[in-house]
């Protein structure tokens, strides 16, 4: 786990590296805020993190290619188990451990105007409290709104996605809420 950790690590550093030196490149960092659905929903009440992304403009169109990571919080919430044996039905309680996750992600962003974008993220996301290997498959479809700060080239940007992560067939998913402050470089 480690190794896949380090790597992607190394490999959005080096893209950022090579791809910041472009005309238009952009970097924004921002915290978000975030809903677990389904049964990760079940188990943690909110998610709550924090995100670099960087943003090159390819050529002179309306899309960007974006490189995306962070670290998310899944905050555990108490919850009762119900299992049954021979011997009778058994609840058991007790609050679920906060998971940490850190986020890989490479993805598209067109802008529908000059505020207006719709993106796209495909990436890895690794737990980072597992002692196991727990690499999953991260996807998330993205619509939000770059509001320019008064006579710079700086803006806000908010964004709203769904969020999924897939291993052996199970998914965790969010809905989740990015405000960040994006700056030219």
């Amino acid at each position: 786990m480690k190794k896949i950790l380090l790597a992607a690590i190394a490999s959005f550093a080096m893209f950022t590296g090579a791809f910041a030196q472009g005309p238009g490149s952009k970097l924004s960092v921002g915290p978000e805020v975030g809903l677990p659905l389904g049964d990760a929903g079940d188990g943690y009440s909110v998610t709550l993190g924090g995100t670099l992304k960087l943003e090159v403009p390819v050529s002179n169109s309306n899309f960007n290619v974006t490189f995306t990571s962070g670290y998310i919080n899944y905050f555990g919430k108490n919850v009762q188990l119900d299992y049954a044996t021979y011997n009778g039905i058994y609840s058991v309680r007790g609050k679920l451990d906060n998971q940490g996750f850190i986020p890989v992600k490479i993805g598209g962003k067109y802008y529908a105007n000059k505020n207006v974008y719709f993106e796209g993220e495909v990436g890895i996301v690794t737990n980072v409290n597992s002692s196991s290997s727990s690499t999953a498959f991260a996807y998330a479809p993205s619509i939000g709104v770059s509001l320019p700060v008064a006579d710079t080239k700086n803006a806000f940007d908010l964004g709203f996605r769904y969020e999924g992560w897939t291993k052996d067939g199970n998914v965790v998913s969010q809905i989740a809420l990015r405000l960040a402050y994006k700056f030219k470089l």
